[in-house]
């Protein structure tokens, strides 16, 4: 009898283990939000769960969390749990594999999103770091045409020093640079390949500019292409 009682309360564990287990995998995070239709682009990210999903850092998907403007100092999302990611696209290619997006950062202040190619159990092909979006200053960002070629649009600094971004995020300052706008496309060996390269003329410009608009409107900035 004890032996029977002490089977059945293994078999009670192993079964509410297997209720309350959170899958926190790319697969699943990936089956856990809504196709998005293209065109697609904008500077927040989804709200609310049934938009986005939190899983596990995946190996083949790195981000990296910025201190300065100029992209050039980080340390790696995977080193501290406050970075965790959260898949919030998810695009059906043609040849029926996803190209989705992961966004580093969590509630912290930090925001860098990654794009992926991968197939539908979440085994990635290839990555695109897309945004990079610390205390509000847009700094890098992206958009997917309907034709699904993505182009990313970076700030370049033309100044000699770290830009560290803490300093720009409260204060308005003087910054100078352009916009560099990249056109890939994804290849048929699921790769992204860049197209094309385009650079704005180069301006001074005020800080708060990038907390108030896109680099895809290089108009706010007063360049042009």
């Amino acid at each position: 009898m004890k032996q029977f009682r002490l089977l059945l309360c293994m078999l009670l564990l192993l079964l509410c283990s297997n209720i309350y287990a959170q899958d926190y995998s790319l697969k699943f995070g990936l089956s856990q939000i809504p196709f998005t239709n293209l065109p697609y682009k904008d500077r927040y990210l989804p709200g609310g769960r049934t938009d986005g999903y939190i899983i596990d850092f995946d190996p083949n998907i790195e981000g990296k969390m910025y201190d300065d403007l100029q992209c050039q100092q980080y340390s790696l999302a995977k080193n501290n749990l406050d970075f965790m990611p959260q898949v919030y696209l998810k695009v059906k290619l043609p040849n029926g594999l996803y190209l989705g997006a992961l966004s580093f950062g969590g509630c912290t202040e930090y925001r860098t999103d990654v794009l992926f190619v991968s197939d539908t159990n979440g085994r990635v092909k290839d990555t695109l770091e897309c945004c990079v979006l610390n205390g509000g200053l847009a700094v890098k960002q992206y958009e997917v045409k309907s034709t699904e070629e993505v182009i990313i649009y970076q700030m370049i600094f033309e100044m000699p020093k770290s830009l560290k971004w803490t300093e720009y995020s409260v204060k308005d300052k003087a910054l100078i640079g352009h916009i560099r706008k990249t056109t890939y496309r994804i290849s048929s060996e699921s790769r992204f390949v860049k197209v094309k390269e385009e650079d704005t003329v180069s301006k001074t410009f005020s800080s708060h500019l990038l907390q108030e608009h896109n680099l895809w409107e290089p108009e706010a900035f007063n360049m042009s292409y």
